[in-house]
């Protein structure tokens, strides 16, 4: 049997992102498991998954700069350098530029700066360069669903098992070579490859990650890294 409810508060914007924490409701049917769980990761998540139907409501879609502007607020760059460990002329050149920094870079400004789940999950996902689906049978995760444990690559392989997604059809949906997310998931030799923002931002919205999904990941990355 299936059921009604309300998923926390959000909406799927006119680019089929969903957005939880907003003001306007997301009413979505909760989907029955359809079969046994394949393993931990699925087992876990297997209850979460729910059906997101639109509804009305409109929010800011913001490059990174302009989050970048919003965090900073009035604290001076040499200031804002120290905090993050950072050269304040690399925060200068981030808060002009139209040009995504390096995960690692946005793991370390949020991290710093204390930032909430949901406020990182909406500058991650404001990074999303594909479309998802906009009509009533989107599966996301529902705001309660927890976060997998373990390294980068761990858990994104166990959130592409609990969808039911192969790595070649996902990595054809966030528009990267297969290639390139097998790296990702299972890299060689104990080697942490990390997406880019576009490729991570894609990722997680094609999949329906609510945001303290997306915090895990995101701190599952080790500082420095090396960014692929």
């Amino acid at each position: 049997m299936t059921s009604h409810e309300t998923l926390g508060s959000g909406f799927i914007n006119e680019r089929g992102i969903f957005v939880p924490y907003l003001k306007h409701p997301v009413e979505v049917t909760k989907i029955p498991a359809d079969g046994p769980a394949q393993n931990r990761n699925h087992s876990i998540l297997e209850d979460y998954l729910v059906y997101a139907v639109s509804s009305s409501g409109e929010d800011e879609i913001l490059p990174f700069s302009k989050h970048l502007r919003r965090i900073k607020g009035k604290v001076k760059g040499r200031v804002l350098g120290r905090r993050i460990g950072m050269d304040h002329s690399m925060i200068s050149r981030l808060q002009n530029s139209s040009r995504n920094p390096t995960l690692s870079t946005v793991v370390r400004i949020t991290e710093r700066f204390g930032l909430s789940d949901e406020q990182v999950h909406k500058i991650v996902t404001s990074a999303a360069t594909v479309g998802v689906e906009t009509d009533a049978r989107r599966r996301v995760f529902s705001d309660d669903a927890p976060a997998l444990e373990g390294t980068i690559g761990v858990q994104f392989g166990g959130y592409m098992l609990a969808k039911g997604v192969s790595q070649r059809v996902l990595a054809g949906r966030i528009n990267v070579d297969h290639s390139t997310l097998s790296k990702i998931v299972s890299p060689k030799d104990g080697e942490v490859v990390i997406p880019t923002l576009k490729t991570f931002a894609n990722f997680v919205t094609v999949l329906g990650l609510n945001a303290r999904q997306v915090r895990g990941l995101l701190r599952a990355i080790p500082l420095p890294v090396k960014n692929s």
